[in-house]
């Protein structure tokens, strides 16, 4: 442990490359990391020069079963797992509130999200409760219905929700369990299998799914916030349609995230790949599936943002009055992007609401 803090605190930051990991997704990119802790391998300084890491630490031996943890993929992918679910929890509120705010804007009949619809579904019922409060009362609804991707926000949200769940219990088994081989258990070394991570596999697969799911309804809300039949507003909301397009790009960009994330769903432990001679011959990739899920986080924020930009567009132009638990929210939103009364690039806006509001 005392090593690791020298290595933190030298100001250096082990050489890893960015490619290449093979099958055992995780034992290259770690043995680039812990190398240095022994003299081995090499540092980047903070000015991002590449030096030999011999010399720069107090010379230190590996103990007994140190090397092997060092390079054990379990517990670094039940880490990152762990920030994943950090991360996910934050953005399902921002999806509730932003799809809560279309659902206003658009003024959707409120039936959908009664809570009386989540009967043996506790988390439903409350994510139903959360977005029918945000989005407040409807006593003149627009249309009979609102299309599907209103209708269906709860479910899809709740989904989500239940997903990353699911993911921070199979977290906590790992911590919990044996991720190791060989372990030390009540007094003596035994080889077990708990390195092949299944559970956390499986579970960063299934949030991926869900995260690809919500921004597809997303992008299709979106999409429909660009409809006068849906709105009542301008087409595009441009201020001037015809002569300007409005936020016909901003919907092109959720599209192109969506169509990234979809890549990101096929089951990452659906491959047997034979190595070592054979004796490794199924693996469960767990680092994979941790950094598709971190990829699906990114791009689903970047759809959700989209959608945000879109929404407040709709308020500026909307008669209908922001509801008040969206106001925090607006708020947010105006200090870092500027009324949209012609066309321009709304990348920077995105950028904006991706570090400030997201």
């Amino acid at each position: 442990m005392q090593q690791l803090v020298a290595l933190i605190n030298s100001g250096h930051t082990p050489a890893i490359p960015a490619e290449g990991a093979g099958s055992a997704g995780e034992i290259i990119p770690l043995a680039h990391a812990m190398a240095p802790l022994v003299g081995e391998g090499q540092l980047l300084t903070s000015g991002l020069e590449v030096v030999d890491a011999a010399g720069v630490l107090p010379p230190f031996e590996l103990g007994v079963k140190e090397g092997i943890a060092l390079l054990a993929g379990i517990p670094g992918a039940t880490g990152r797992a762990a920030l994943q679910v950090a991360r996910v929890r934050t953005l399902a509120d921002r999806l509730t509130a932003v799809a809560a705010a279309g659902i206003a804007v658009i003024g959707a009949n409120r039936d959908p999200y009664h809570p009386l619809a989540g009967r043996a579904d506790d988390l439903l019922t409350a994510e139903l409760t959360r977005i029918r409060e945000l989005a407040g009362p409807e006593d003149n609804p627009a249309s009979l219905q609102a299309p599907v991707s209103f209708r269906v926000a709860g479910h899809v949200i709740a989904h989500e929700r239940r997903a990353t769940q699911h993911l921070d219990e199979a977290v906590q088994r790992a911590f919990d369990g044996v991720t190791d081989s060989p372990a030390y258990l009540n007094g003596e070394f035994v080889g077990t299998a708990g390195f092949h991570g299944l559970d956390l596999t499986a579970h960063c697969d299934q949030l991926t799914a869900a995260l690809a799911h919500a921004a597809e309804v997303s992008a299709a809300r979106l999409h429909r916030l660009l409809d006068p039949s849906v709105t009542g507003l301008t087409a595009q909301l441009a201020r001037d349609p015809g002569p300007q397009a409005g936020l016909v790009a901003v919907h092109k960009r959720a599209v192109a995230s969506t169509h990234q994330l979809r890549r990101l769903t096929l089951p990452t432990a659906i491959n047997t790949v034979e190595t070592s001679n054979g004796q490794e011959d199924v693996q469960t990739f767990s680092w994979e599936a941790v950094g598709n899920l971190a990829e699906a986080i990114r791009l689903t924020r970047e759809t959700t943002a989209c959608e945000l930009l879109a929404v407040r567009q709709a308020f500026a132009l909307s008669p209908r009055h922001l509801p008040p638990g969206l106001q925090g929210l607006m708020d947010e939103v105006d200090a870092v992007v500027p009324p949209i009364n012609a066309d321009r690039p709304f990348g920077l806006d995105l950028t904006n609401l991706l570090s400030e509001v997201l």
